[in-house]
């Protein structure tokens, strides 16, 4: 049976690089639109978005179950022929491809901004794309233990930013507790589940896991973990700043390394954090640009995915330079990709789970065709 050459890589592995992927996404602009649309009750709107998204989750992994050992595309392939299995490929490799350009210029525009403001973008651009490059490359083992090594340093660097910024915390500033009201924070939820939309990663890479019978733990796991650094942020970001400054601030977690003051002789010691901002942005544009090429790689039937990689980077770099500008690319990301990308994250395992039900396939039989 065709198999594209990935590599395979533990559960623990795929929890760490869930964990990456969701949490990447606190070092841009999602606390500053959370305070928008929630005000003082932004943690509220990540409970509540997380709610909303637990249904989609639950059809990937009820899918996954009832086809173990399998990816998405090679279940769209038993359901639906060569055609299904051909345009859910592109999909995942298009809804990657896309959402890895917008967040190389998000990234890009926030070093820039903050500590290289005389750097050209394209310069910053490219060593992002030079990193994930890299990375994707050496394969699915090289990213997950990449992941593995870096994920405590990632968790350190956030939380010593919530605790060296504790001193600044007003919890007058939580309240009210509903902040613009319960009708607006449910209004918003459902489509701000598209913050969780990068838990497909586990439906296509499920043919590459060791022990595919921890893998649903895994997923819930790395979901609760990271919508409690997501609500833990949250609360400190509104605590510190206030609404009003909180709602007009970019880079939230910059912002709030800035307030650091430990003495005369230690200043500036925001920059440090650069390097976690760096590393972070690098490990998860890897997994984008990874599942792009992987993706495309099984739509073609292309044994070996490295050589598209390079003409995928290509592209996302070129991509990456069409929103005018760091504002421009944030709504793009927020408004329209992750928007259309939840359809895509819920709506494409809910659509293979009704074909499974309607064609009466699928039984979770343990046995690994991929591994014969």
């Amino acid at each position: 049976m065709f198999r594209v050459k990935e590599g395979k890589i533990s559960s623990n592995g795929l929890f760490v690089m869930l964990i990456i992927l969701l949490v990447a996404k606190i070092f841009l602009g999602v606390p500053q639109a959370m305070v928008e649309e929630g005000d003082s009750a932004a943690w509220l709107l990540i409970i509540v978005s997380a709610l909303a998204a637990v249904p989609g989750i639950w059809v990937l992994l009820k899918l996954m179950k009832k086809f173990p050992g399998k990816n998405l595309i090679q279940i769209a392939e038993e359901l639906l022929g060569r055609p299904g299995a051909f345009l859910t490929g592109l999909i995942l490799s298009f809804f990657s491809l896309f959402m890895a350009s917008v967040i190389v210029r998000e990234f890009s525009e926030t070093v820039l901004t903050t500590v290289l403001p005389q750097t050209p973008i394209s310069i910053i651009s490219f060593f992002f794309i030079g990193a994930m490059l890299l990375g994707a490359y050496n394969g699915l083992e090289v990213i997950s233990r990449a992941s593995t090594l870096l994920y405590p340093f990632i968790l350190a660097g956030i939380f010593s930013i919530l605790f060296l910024t504790s001193n600044y915390i007003n919890f007058n500033n939580l309240f009210p507790i509903m902040g613009s009201g319960v009708g607006k924070i449910l209004y918003h939820a459902p489509g701000r589940s598209s913050m969780y939309t990068e838990v497909i990663f586990a439906g296509l890479i499920a043919a590459n896991i060791k022990d595919t019978d921890v893998i649903p733990r895994q997923v819930w796991k790395a979901f609760a973990v990271s919508v409690v650094i997501f609500v833990v942020v949250e609360l400190f970001y509104v605590a510190d700043l206030r609404v009003p400054a909180a709602q007009k601030l970019y880079v939230p977690l910059f912002q709030l390394a800035r307030l650091i003051y430990m003495g005369r002789f230690i200043q500036r010691i925001e920059s440090v954090y650069i390097f976690v901002w760096f590393f972070l942005g690098a490990l998860k544009l890897t997994v984008f640009l990874y599942s792009s090429a992987v993706a495309l790689g099984w739509a073609f039937k292309i044994p070996i995915y490295q050589p598209l990689l390079f003409p995928i980077s290509l592209l996302i770099f070129a991509l990456s330079f069409i929103p005018a500008g760091v504002y421009t690319a944030f709504q793009l990301d927020m408004s329209i990709i992750r928007e259309y990308g939840a359809i895509i994250a819920w709506g494409l395992p809910l659509a293979l789970l009704v074909a499974a039900a309607v064609r009466r396939k699928g039984g979770g039989q343990t046995e690994n065709k991929m591994d014969k």
